[in-house]
């Protein structure tokens, strides 16, 4: 009967229900994210590039950059899927031709010069397009470290295999 219902109590419930429907979607979640999402796209995770150019680069020409050299990535280094490459563009005291632009890309092992070479060449005709920078005054620097070096959601990456093998 509605008259004899007790409001308090149903809200204690409610708490109790809420939490345990909290808890449970939390670890759910988690589960989901941990080993569906990060093992479905985990392979395909990496380069880190960062890019600096001089000081007072508009930052409309900053996305410009970033958003044609992620395209540059999916077309020279063959991942699955360039959301998870990621790419920052960084202002730095210098001049153009003496330490400026500088390209630090870290990456696991296995591309080849080939495609290092291109990913560079792609670069350097953005930096040309959007700052007129030549492609001699581009200095770019790969580090490679093995795969249990690099972590995204607290796990280790597997080691790097091409899409296109």
């Amino acid at each position: 009967m509605l008259s004899n219902f007790d409001y308090n109590k149903s809200a204690v419930l409610l708490d109790a229900q809420t939490k345990w429907i909290m808890l449970y979607g939390y670890y759910f979640v988690r589960l989901l994210y941990s080993y569906s999402i990060i093992k479905m796209f985990i392979g395909v995770i990496m380069p880190l590039i960062r890019i600096d150019v001089p000081e007072g680069v508009s930052a409309d020409i900053k996305k410009q950059i970033h958003s044609k050299v992620r395209e540059v990535v999916l077309k020279t280094l063959a991942p699955k899927e360039v959301k998870y490459d990621y790419v920052s563009i960084r202002e730095a005291f210098g001049f153009i031709g003496d330490g400026l632009p500088v390209i630090d890309v870290d990456l696991r092992p296995g591309r080849d010069a080939r495609r290092k070479k291109a990913l560079v060449d792609g670069i350097s005709e953005v930096l040309k397009d959007t700052l007129n920078i030549s492609k001699e005054d581009v200095y770019c620097l790969f580090r490679e470290t093995t795969a249990h070096n690099h972590y995204t959601g607290g796990e280790p990456l597997p080691e790097w295999v091409s899409s296109d093998e």
